[in-house]
This record gives C-alpha cells, structure tokens and sequence, in this order.
C-alpha cells in the first residue's frame, strides 16, 4: 500500500509487462477526482472500471527512434562529453569518430560497473578494448580475435557496443530526424529599489491611554480606592517599528537597514510628544503605523521584472514513450480514420520526418497535421515530444508538453492544437505565455542559426493538403499578460 510521498508512482518507476507489477489500485487520495480524470486522459496509465464486466484487450508498445533506448542513454552521455551544439554537426566524420569514442567509453564504464565477478573465465568488453574502440567487432569466447561476431543482437540486447560502422550508419539516420533542442529553464526575476520620499502622518490623531487600578468591595458593590498605573510602553520606538516594518515587507532585507530607519525616524517625528509618550503610542498603535508607513513604500518603490533563462543541456535526446494501443490499434497515419472518439487507443506509423516512426494523438486533428507535415517538402522534420521530457514549466513546477516541434527550411517552431472553443481558455494562453518565452531564449541558443516561433493553431484551421506555412499562419494572436 503507498502513502502520500513523492505522489503515486509504479514501484518500478516503469511498466515490466507484468500486470500485477504495472497495475496501481487508488483506494483512497485526496485529490481522487482529480487524479482519476487525469489518468482516463493520460496516454501512459489505462484505466480499468472494477464494476464492469470486462476490459478491452490492450498492449504496451515501446516507441523509440532510430536508436535502441539502452544504447541510446550511452550516444547521450556521448553528445554531453564531446560538446556537440547541434544534430547536423554528427554528419562531419570527424564529429561522428569522437562521438563513437566517447560512446564507446561510456558503454564500457558501465560494463564494469555492472559486470559479475563471480565467473573468472568470463569475457568482458575490456578484454577487447582496442578491437572494439578500431573496428567494433568483438570476438567470441574462445575466438583469438580474428573472427567477427555479428553484433546486432547482442547490441539490441545492450550486451555489446555497436561496430563504428554500425554506429556511423545509425547516427546518420537519427540525425536526419532529431531537432536541435536545447533544454532551457526560464525563470522570472524580480529587482527591487527603494526610493527615499518623504514620509506623511495620516493617522490623525494618537491617544495615549491612562492606566488605573481600581479596589472594588464585591460584597457591598462599593470603589474603594482608584490608584494611577504606569501605561505600557515599548522599550524603544525607533527600533520596535523599524523591526515590525522589516518583517511586514518580504522584498526589504537587513541591507536595507539605512532605507528604514529613515521613514521610521521621519514618521515619529510628525508624532507629538516626548520620547516617553511616543514609547507609549508605538505600544498601542504600532500595527496602524507601520500599514501607514508600508502602503507610501509601495507606492514609491520601483520593480523591474524580467526572465532569464538557463541553457541546461545544449541538446536533448528524446527518449522512448510508452503507449497502450488496443488490439489491432496500429494503423497508418495516412489511411482514412473514422474512429475519432477513440484516438487516444490508436498509435499511427509509417512516419518518414519524424523522430518517432510512430506517434500517438489527443485528437484527429493533430493526426492531420501530422499528415501535412509529412506531405510538406518544406518541413525538414518534426517531433511529438513525449510527456514531461522537453522540461517546460508553466505553474507551480508543472511541466508544458506542447504537442508538436517542427523545423522547416527556414525555421523553427513550437505549436499547439487545440478546438476554437479552447483557444482563450485561461489554462492555453498561460501555457501559450511560457511556449512564446522559451521560444524567445531558444532563438537566442540555437546553433543552426534558426528562430523559434509559438504558433497557437485552432482545429478549424488545419486541413490535409494545406501546406506547413500556410498553416500555421492562421495561428491565433496569444494575449500579453496585463
């Protein structure tokens, strides 16, 4: 049974195939409607109604690029480690024998990590370094390092490196679909100045209270003697409210320290009296002097806000994603397709320009747009991103997963689809807000050169036989924020 922690999660982190293992009963949450909604529009859970009868056949269907995911996690420690700025760069031979190198390196530090020890006749890859780091055949348990042992099972299974030659062949394929995408995070900063003013009193007037002790005869309901009491004071006006303004106002700091003591030296000299009689109405009215003093520094305070951004990862490796298809839900993205309302339980192949040779979709519509980027000789390729691997963040630490990235002859661009009732839908602009930033900062990093546009497209707006350009030009305006 899992409690409330780092929320609901497989005990895997991912799905085995086993459904025991893959399977995740809510008893009890506290954000059960929630959560239930947003698993019946997730593409990764598939919901199960225990009160129905029976369950539609479904499969779990791994999509990867061009590259096996196992090998792909070492070609990414590989791009990292040689500093490679852009996906064009792998096609120099150059590029791609450092690349290799450094993959290769990576692919044998792990054998050694996970390597057993417990057979001592066992070959490892550090045996055979040098034939592997020259030609990348590798040979058999009892060969002497003259016969070539055919690497692609092994290397599907991540047993062995892949040849340089198979490698050189794959990298090209994959750098023909992948995007330069950088991993940016934006952030909003904030720059505060505080501008000395002169300070005005308007609370009218302070009373100082009197303070007495009564002797009273409860019995025969008789005052017996009034005697004056000292009233209450604070032990120092000055500092008393200078500390109580410091702790009210978030943007002030102890640097700060000259700036308050100057409004609050000017605000108890407009109030009459000696030093004892102000002591005296600090200590009744200091929570009305210092919102008087407070309201004036805000109104003369001067904000500056910007974003900055921070260039995380110069290239992101898109990693596979996993689809729940029903039976027989593989279909081709180009025929014909009547069963709109389940889309969701469909995974469409055939994809020649995209990363992914095979996508899933929300909605027929952005099927369709699919079709015309695959149609359009202007677009150069195109990638679904899958959930949560672009790191975009638009609330709260919640991560944007806009629906396409799309690089033409002459651009590129982050787009969103969604019906015409949605598109000034408070949720869509916001996101559409942070889509528009992290283009901006994009265009700033990309190394081929390339300004990245947010186009916010509307479902009535996007046709089969329309061209990219064409297309998203009819993209809706996205409202600045106030």
């Amino acid at each position: 049974m899992q409690t409330i922690g780092r929320g609901l999660r497989l005990p895997f982190g991912e799905q085995t195939g086993n459904e025991d293992l893959d399977t995740l009963d809510i008893v009890a949450h506290d954000h059960y409607r929630e959560l239930v909604d947003e698993i019946r529009s997730s593409d990764i859970f598939r919901y199960r109604d225990l009160d129905k009868t029976g369950v539609e056949d479904s499969e779990s269907v791994d999509v990867s690029s061009t590259f096996e995911d196992g090998q792909l996690s070492f070609m990414d420690e590989a791009i990292t480690s040689t500093g490679l700025k852009s996906f064009d760069q792998m096609r120099n031979p150059q590029t791609q024998l450092e690349i290799y190198e450094a993959y290769v390196k990576n692919f044998m530090a792990s054998q050694k990590k996970n390597r057993k020890s417990d057979n001592p006749n066992q070959l490892s890859l550090f045996d055979i370094a040098p034939e592997v780091m020259q030609t990348g055949e590798t040979p058999g348990p009892q060969s002497t390092g003259t016969d070539t042992v055919s690497t692609t099972p092994d290397t599907q299974s991540g047993k062995r490196p892949m040849s340089q030659e198979e490698f050189a062949k794959t990298v090209t394929e994959y750098s023909a679909k992948a995007i330069s995408v950088p991993k940016i995070l934006v952030q909003t900063t904030s720059e505060v100045k505080f501008n000395h003013f002169e300070v005005k009193r308007t609370i009218q007037d302070f009373e100082i209270a009197t303070a007495k002790i009564e002797r009273f005869d409860a019995i025969n309901q008789h005052l017996l003697t009034v005697v004056d009491a000292q009233a209450l004071e604070v032990e120092d006006a000055r500092n008393t409210l200078a500390c109580m303004l410091l702790d009210s106002i978030s943007e002030l700091s102890y640097d700060d320290a000259d700036f308050i003591i100057d409004v609050v030296e000017q605000y108890l000299s407009q109030i009459p009296g000696d030093e004892e009689e102000k002591k005296k109405i600090v200590r009744r009215y200091a929570g009305l002097i210092v919102n008087d003093i407070k309201k004036q520094i805000y109104t003369h305070m001067d904000r500056k806000t910007q974003d900055i951004h921070i260039v995380q990862k110069d290239l992101i490796v898109f990693r596979k994603f996993v689809k729940n298809v029903k039976k027989n839900g593989q279909v081709r993205y180009d025929k014909p397709f009547t069963d709109r309302s389940n889309i969701k339980k469909y995974l469409f192949t055939g994809y020649k320009k995209s990363y992914y040779p095979a996508n899933a979709f929300d909605s027929d519509t952005e099927r369709q747009f699919s079709v015309i980027l695959e149609e359009d000789p202007d677009v150069i390729r195109w990638i679904k991103p899958p959930l949560n691997q672009l790191g975009l963040f638009w609330k709260a630490g919640q991560q944007y997963n806009p629906d396409f990235l799309v690089e033409t002859t002459t651009g590129k661009y982050m787009v969103e689809v969604k019906a015409l009732n949605e598109v000034n839908n408070e949720e869509v602009v916001s996101k559409a807000r942070e889509g528009i930033r992290w283009c901006t900062f994009a265009s700033t990093t990309d190394p081929d050169h390339k300004t990245w546009e947010y186009r916010l497209i509307s479902d009535d707006n996007i046709h089969p036989g329309n061209t990219c350009k064409y297309t998203l030009g009819t993209a809706h305006p996205v409202k600045e924020e106030d």
